[in-house]
C-alpha cells in the first residue's frame, strides 16, 4: 500500500463483513496499518444493522455466507443506503455473482480473496480516491 499521510486515510470507516474471523483479522492489519479505519463483523444480519446506524464510508463484503449471502446483505443496505461504497469478496470462483447482480446492485468492485490481498487494496485504494472525489464535489 503506498504511504500517505495518516490523517488523509483516518476520515474514512471501513466495515468488514466475512464469516471466516481470519480474514476479517487480516484485513484489518492491513487495512489499520496503511491508516484507515476498519471494524469487522462475522454475522451479515449484525452488519447490517451497524451500517444502519453507524456512518461506514466502504464495504468488504464476502460473497457467500450465513444466513444470508453478499447479494441478500446488499439488497437489505441498497434500501437505507445508495452511497456506501461496496467490495464483494469470493473464495469460489465457480460460485461468483452474474455481471448483471453487482450492476443491479450497484457494487463497485469484486475479487478473489488471495492470501495477500493486492488486488483487494488497490480497489480500496480506488474506492476511497472515488469516495474522496465525491465528498468534495
Amino acid at each position: 500500500m503506498r504511504k500517505r499521510k495518516q490523517n488523509e486515510m483516518s476520515n474514512f470507516r471501513i466495515i468488514v463483513v466475512d464469516d471466516e474471523v481470519g480474514i476479517i483479522d487480516s484485513l484489518s492489519v492491513v487495512l489499520n496499518r496503511g491508516g484507515y479505519e476498519t471494524v469487522g463483523e462475522t454475522d451479515p444480519l449484525k452488519a447490517i444493522e451497524r451500517i444502519k446506524y453507524e456512518h461506514f464510508d466502504l464495504l468488504i463484503l464476502d460473497y457467500l455466507m450465513f444466513p444470508l449471502h453478499g447479494d441478500e446483505v446488499v439488497e437489505q443496505i441498497r434500501m437505507f443506503n445508495k452511497e456506501l461504497y461496496i467490495l464483494l469478496l469470493t473464495g469460489h470462483r465457480d460460485l461468483a455473482p452474474p455481471l448483471e447482480t453487482i450492476r443491479a446492485l450497484d457494487i463497485q468492485g469484486y475479487c478473489e480473496k488471495s492470501d495477500k490481498f493486492d488486488q483487494l487494496i488497490l480497489l480500496v485504494e480506488s474506492g476511497i480516491k472515488s469516495i474522496a472525489m465525491m465528498q468534495m464535489i
